[in-house]
C-alpha cells in the first residue's frame, strides 16, 4: 500500500519501555497502518514529566498520527494530548490507567531489590501471559536487560499517576483495548475511566494482561475499525 494512504501509530510501551514485545503486533499490524515504536532509556530513570520531552523529540512530524499506549505509558500518553495539537488524530489505550491499579502499600515494597531478580515463571504467567511460555520467556530476558533502579522508578510513577483530570480533558477520540483475563489492571480502572467520558470507544478481548501480544490481530482490527470510523473527520 502507498505509504501516503497509511496513517502513522505511534507506540508506546509498557513497564519494559524497550519497545521489542511490540513485535507480534508489528508483524500483524493492518496496512493502513504505519506502526512507529519509541523506547525509553533501559539504565537511566525518567518519571512522566521528563519522559514526555522524550516523546515530543522521537515524534515523526509532520504527519498526523495516532497514539497507542500500553499499561505503564497510559498515564503519559494522556499527558501528552495536552501538549500535542492537530497532528494527533485519536488516542489507543491498552490495558492501562488513570490512577493506581493496585494498594498504595505497593509504595513501601523494595522494588530495586525485587527487579535485582529475574521474575518468577509463575508469576509471568499468572498476571501476564497466560499459555503462552515464549512470550513468557521474552518478557523475562527483556526485563533482566533492564536496570532494577529504572523499573523501580516507573512502579512508583505508576503509583503516583493520577491523570483523571488531563482524561476528562482530551478532545480527540478514544479506544480502550482491554484483556478482560487481565489481573494487573482490574476492571475498575477501566470503569472508571469509561465513567469520566461517555463517548470512550472500547473492545474487549478475552486475553490477560498482554493484549498487543496474544491478540495481535484482533486489536489491529479493532485499531482500524476505529480509524475508519473517524476518517472523513481526520
Amino acid at each position: 500500500m502507498n505509504s501516503k494512504l497509511k496513517t502513522k501509530i505511534v507506540l508506546l510501551p509498557g513497564l519494559d519501555g524497550t519497545g521489542k514485545l511490540f513485535e507480534p503486533f508489528l508483524k500483524t499490524c493492518p496496512e493502513i497502518l504505519d506502526p512507529v515504536v519509541i523506547s525509553f532509556p533501559t539504565q537511566k530513570f525518567l518519571p512522566y514529566s521528563e519522559l514526555e520531552n522524550w516523546v515530543l523529540e522521537r515524534i515523526p512530524k509532520p504527519d498526523p498520527f495516532l497514539l497507542l499506549a500500553e499499561s505503564f505509558s497510559g498515564p503519559l500518553a494522556i499527558r501528552l494530548t495536552q501538549r500535542l495539537g492537530s497532528e494527533l488524530l485519536g488516542l489507543v489505550l491498552c490495558n492501562t490507567f488513570i490512577q493506581p491499579p493496585c494498594s498504595p502499600l505497593f509504595r513501601f515494597f523494595p522494588w530495586t531489590l525485587v527487579f535485582r531478580f529475574p521474575p518468577p515463571f509463575w508469576a509471568m504467567k499468572f498476571f501476564l501471559a497466560d499459555s503462552s511460555p515464549d512470550l513468557i520467556r521474552q518478557v523475562q530476558e527483556t526485563i533482566q536487560s533492564i536496570a532494577p533502579n529504572v523499573l523501580a522508578g516507573r512502579i512508583q510513577e505508576i503509583l503516583d499517576c493520577d491523570e483523571s483530570l488531563n482524561f476528562t480533558r482530551c478532545s480527540v477520540p478514544i479506544l480502550y483495548l482491554r484483556g478482560t483475563e487481565d489481573r494487573l489492571v482490574g476492571v475498575s480502572c477501566f470503569e472508571k475511566m469509561k465513567s469520566l467520558k461517555s463517548d470512550l470507544f472500547y473492545k474487549e478481548l478475552k486475553v490477560p494482561h498482554l493484549l498487543l501480544q496474544l491478540a495481535p490481530i484482533e486489536a489491529g482490527i479493532s485499531i482500524s475499525e476505529f480509524l475508519n470510523r473517524f476518517k472523513t473527520i481526520f
